[in-house]
């Protein structure tokens, strides 16, 4: 069994892991494509290792829809994940698929044996390049105020976009803005 020996984790374990593992194969047949969005982040270890379970009978099909790891800085997630858990928790076999949105999840997935079951979801939407933006107000403003934060008269605007979390990449943007010219 590919949970064997198992512990136990906030107050949850194997039984509770067995009956999670039957309720979902109850609710969800055979012939049914269980695609599962991020089930690996270590938000709810027990459903993982109830997916984990069931991946490893090879009875269901499934698409693991992976954007993010727990592995890139969801430190507490991966300890608790890692101390319910005693394999990573990306099952493979003839159902098991995973998809993918960046190039990079690809690599680290193919990277870890996973080759041809990883799928890349290419945006089906492109997006043509803003030319028509007034930004004289915007150099007004920064003119006038932007001193105080830093911004240098002339300097190129370098934008960013980005959420404001530790794992998001804000120290590579702040590197980068200190290595342009």
């Amino acid at each position: 069994d590919v949970l064997e020996g198992i512990s136990c984790i906030e107050g949850s374990g194997v039984r509770e892991i067995d009956l999670l593992a039957a309720r979902l194969e109850a609710r969800y047949g055979e012939e049914i494509l269980w695609w599962i969005h991020n089930y690996h982040t270590g938000e709810n270890p027990v459903f993982t290792a109830a997916l984990m379970k069931i991946a490893d009978t090879g009875k269901r099909k499934m698409l693991l829809h992976i954007h993010d790891f727990p592995e890139c800085g969801l430190y507490e997630n991966l300890r608790r994940m890692n101390s319910l858990l005693p394999i990573p928790p990306y099952p493979s076999g003839p159902g098991i698929r995973y998809a993918v949105i960046n190039d990079r999840d690809r690599e680290i997935l193919v990277d870890a044996g996973l080759g041809e079951s990883v799928h890349l979801l290419m945006n089906p939407l492109s997006m043509a390049p803003v030319t028509d933006i007034n930004t004289e107000p915007v150099f007004d403003a920064l003119e006038k105020h932007g001193g105080k934060y830093g911004y240098i008269p002339g300097a190129p605007i370098l934008l960013y976009p980005t959420r404001a979390e530790r794992r998001k990449n804000i120290l590579e943007a702040a590197l980068i803005a200190l290595l342009l010219d």
